[in-house]
């Protein structure tokens, strides 16, 4: 049994399990002809533990793809 300090009251909505492999699985399919690696470790210490509703997915998928870019141009 979870906490209740999970709960949607506390804006709560996610199965921690299934929102990364959704999150995994959108940012591997906007990645174009491999101009990124995918999802690094870094960016999934970031991104996932914060990850605490389903509808934030798109928004995380549009950030991490973001920095992602961004870094890649830095060539970092």
């Amino acid at each position: 049994m979870w906490s209740v300090d999970f709960s949607e009251r506390y804006g709560f909505d996610v199965q921690p399990l299934v929102a990364t492999m959704h999150l995994i699985n959108k940012v591997n399919s906007r990645i174009k002809n491999n101009e990124i690696p995918g999802l690094s470790q870094t960016e999934f210490s970031l991104f996932i533990p914060s990850l605490i509703n389903y509808k934030l997915i798109e928004k995380y998928v549009d950030k991490i793809l973001n920095i992602a870019n961004k870094i890649k141009k830095m060539n970092i």
